[in-house]
């Protein structure tokens, strides 16, 4: 070994030791020199590849791992890395290719199976994702990600028996994977299981107590079982965290308008549609709390707006009418009864 290459192999040893304490500003250091001692240190690569991959520098990765593969063409570990930085780019046919060239090399390679079942149910061939998802857990029955990849693509499929198998596998090796928690008390919501879907959503909650999707999920379960104060109070939780989230809102306004609160309705609406200013139903549901709030003149032009997207929209008609009767303008409200009532008719005709 000459002095050069000795020398790089000391860096390449030390990047290590930073990269396992997450200082990797410093194992970036020591692996460029490792590279510029011994340009053909295929390991040094690999190792920079990985840095840059945990850091979203996709461009950067796949130039290292293309260096590796031009150097040592049967790297197995370059292949699949190569092809998940493809992957997070959006190019999922190199993806695919480069995952399905590291199986070819090696074949008990986890986490390429993994990767490929992610590629192959991201493209709607669900039955080709269950089967790599299940070769990934075959090879690896200690991988908690891989479990949780697997009931994933069991719920996609609506297999919620097995997804919720999968998922609690998952947690039994990793009792703090906030997803499982999540996905099987989605995959309960599915079974109309509401209480294990709630102790599941609050699970998730002990793991992160600023996770909006497993508050939100926990409003909706809440809601089903009609326990509408505690919903909303997730809601809230929901829409302090994420002021934008149409559906925290759209559920805060529906039970707040239940509940009688019709001017927190509007106003909940109103924020959803400022948000999305196409969403007829936050409109049709502003002028529904409006109507009951007694603003007939604001419900009026809501339901108006809601009509204009949709002719079709029956109930829209049927609002519309009522507010047109209590704004004492019959024969508007006789024309929008009217309406209804021929929607209604067509819509339950054979």
């Amino acid at each position: 070994m000459n002095l050069d290459s000795s020398q790089a192999t000391a860096y390449l040893n030390r990047s290590a030791l930073y990269a396992k304490r997450a200082e990797y500003d410093h194992a970036l250091a020591d692996l460029d020199a490792a590279v510029r001692l011994d340009p053909k240190a295929a390991p040094a690569y690999v190792e920079r590849g990985i840095i840059y991959l945990r850091r979203s520098d996709l461009d950067r990765s796949i130039a290292d791992f293309s260096t590796v593969l031009t150097l040592d063409p049967s790297n197995a570990i370059a292949w699949r890395h190569r092809g998940l930085a493809y992957r997070l780019k959006g190019d999922a046919a190199r993806a695919e290719a480069d995952a399905e060239r590291a199986i070819r090399l090696d074949p008990a390679m986890a986490g390429a199976h993994q990767d490929l079942g992610l590629i192959k149910q991201a493209r709607g061939d669900s039955a080709g994702a269950a089967a790599e998802f299940s070769r990934a857990t075959e090879l690896n029955r200690n991988d908690a990600k891989a479990l949780l990849a697997q009931g994933d693509g069991y719920l996609a499929r609506g297999e919620r028996d097995q997804a919720i198998s999968a998922y609690s596998a998952a947690l039994v090796i990793d009792a703090k994977l906030e997803a499982a928690y999540i996905n099987r008390g989605a995959a309960y919501m599915g079974k109309s299981d509401w209480d294990r879907a709630i102790a599941d959503f609050t699970a998730a909650i002990g793991v992160d107590a600023n996770s909006g999707l497993a508050y939100l999920n926990r409003g909706q379960a809440l809601q089903a079982k009609r326990a509408r104060r505690d919903a909303i109070a997730d809601f809230d939780q929901v829409i302090r965290l994420e002021p934008a989230s149409v559906d925290a809102l759209t559920h805060r306004a529906f039970l707040r308008q239940a509940s009688g609160d019709f001017e927190g309705a509007a106003a909940d609406y109103g924020r959803v549609i400022a948000l999305a200013p196409g969403d007829i139903t936050a409109r049709r549901g502003r002028g529904a709390a409006e109507l009951s709030a007694r603003h007939y003149e604001a419900a009026i032009a809501d339901l108006t707006e809601a009509i204009k997207v949709n002719p079709k929209d029956a109930l829209a008609y049927r609002l519309r009418s009522q507010a047109y009767a209590a704004a004492h303008d019959s024969q508007r409200a006789t024309a929008d009864d009217a309406t209804w009532q021929r929607l209604t008719r067509e819509r339950s005709s054979p």
